[in-house]
């Protein structure tokens, strides 16, 4: 900007006023994650995402197959339960088969996630698949961040963005059809959304509702809107290998260091997954990964050997971090070089990251609990459950075959979990 009208507004602050306001905006600019990810599309990693068109990828996915029926079941239904093992392709397939039968034509088509994270990279793959750019026909919302525009028609979320909408607009008019997605997760506001959409529903005779599970407890969703149908999508993307530990594991933070390691060390190429509770653990991770390899470089070196120890990038992923390194775990890894994403259950559900062939899964999770003698809420470390290692094991699936390895033993997963 030049000339006076660009020093006019400046003039009228006082003192420093006005570059404190100019150095807010760039830090909530630079802050934001769209743009971290729409600049460049999502490299291909693995074999079958360079290999295939983005078509043949979509008709890939197991939801493919049942296109015309589940198009069917919703056509004649208002409300649907869908169930469908992580990475047949429900998240990114369902928007865009709503969009062509048409849903699109009098209101948006509306899809949550319980992560902002997952509502981010989402949207960005459903843009790619469309061929439009990130914030025009497909868009996302979250908590201080909004990436749509007048002409949106696929729009991903939070449930939490979802739930300030109804405020606004109760019978949630400018939506034709939502989608719930990964509600087997049934956070506050999710739940809080079902007895609002259930009265949407009864209101609006022309409104879809579509509630997606990856877990079978479907049936009580189904009973809640009033028996409503089941759809179930059949089948899995790839094959995925699990091991269990022989002897159980005394501390699971350092068994992931070994493991990580050593399928570094002496596995084939593929990206490693590594599940751990929170943000502290994850950095204590990153921090051992790091300090090992720089151990095994010098050793490589002492003892002469050229091609001692390959190159690993160790990145972490957890809610608070900043979006800029957040964005980094889709980034491609430099030629050559494996990538290690250290992460909560974010990466359990929606997040699908092109690459991993192997994921370590120490057994544990943070949950929410409430605690009598404090009187609040706090995060506490427990066993995950059986549906949620299934969904860990099956993220090593999604573009190849994986192996899964598991730091607990079989009978702990058989008669320990719940």
């Amino acid at each position: 900007k030049t000339g006076e009208a660009a020093d006019a507004p400046s003039s009228s602050l006082p003192g420093n006023q006005a570059t404190d306001e100019s150095e807010i905006a760039a830090f909530k600019s630079g802050a934001k994650f769209s743009t971290h990810m729409s600049s460049e599309k999502t490299a291909a990693r693995s074999e079958f995402a360079k290999t295939k068109t983005m078509k043949q990828q979509r008709e890939f996915l197991p939801v493919y197959g049942s296109r015309e029926d589940l198009m069917h079941v919703i056509r004649e239904n208002n409300v649907v339960v869908v169930v469908g093992e992580t990475g047949s392709g429900k998240t990114t397939q369902m928007t865009q088969y709503m969009h062509e039968e048409g849903y699109s034509t009098f209101g948006m088509i509306g899809c949550t996630q319980p992560r902002r994270v997952a509502a981010m990279s989402v949207a960005k793959r459903v843009s790619e698949e469309m061929d439009v750019e990130l914030g025009k026909q497909v868009g996302y919302a979250i908590r201080f961040e909004d990436c749509t525009s007048e002409e949106t028609l696929i729009k991903y979320m939070t449930d939490g963005v979802l739930l300030r909408e109804t405020l606004r607009e109760p019978d949630l008019d400018s939506y034709s059809c939502v989608i719930m997605d990964e509600a087997h997760e049934r956070s506050l506001h999710t739940d809080v959304l079902f007895g609002i959409l259930k009265k949407v529903v009864a209101r609006r005779r022309d409104f879809r509702l579509i509630v997606t599970s990856a877990t079978l407890d479907a049936e009580r969703f189904s009973d809640f809107f009033g028996s409503v149908p089941v759809f179930n999508i059949p089948g899995r993307t790839f094959p995925v290998e699990t091991l269990y530990a022989k002897t159980p594991v005394e501390d699971y933070v350092e068994g992931a260091v070994k493991q990580a390691l050593a399928i570094h060390v002496a596995y084939p190429p593929g990206d490693i997954l590594v599940f751990m509770t929170g943000q502290e653990e994850i950095e204590a991770v990153a921090y051992c990964l790091n300090e090992r390899l720089e151990q095994l470089a010098a050793e490589a070196e002492a003892s002469g050997l050229k091609n001692g120890c390959p190159p690993l990038s160790v990145l972490p992923i957890y809610s608070q971090l900043p979006s800029d390194l957040q964005a980094k775990i889709f980034q491609e890894a430099e030629p050559g070089v494996r990538k290690c994403v250290v992460s909560t259950n974010i990466a359990e559900t929606s997040l699908t990251l092109d690459g991993v062939m192997y994921v370590v899964d120490t057994g544990f999770c943070k949950l929410s609990v409430y605690n009598p003698r404090v009187g609040m809420n706090a995060l506490q470390v427990f066993p995950t459950s059986r549906a949620a290692a299934n969904q860990r094991s099956g993220r090593a699936g999604r573009t190849g075959p994986g192996t899964c390895y598991r730091l607990y033993t079989e009978m702990a997963f058989k008669h320990e979990m719940l």
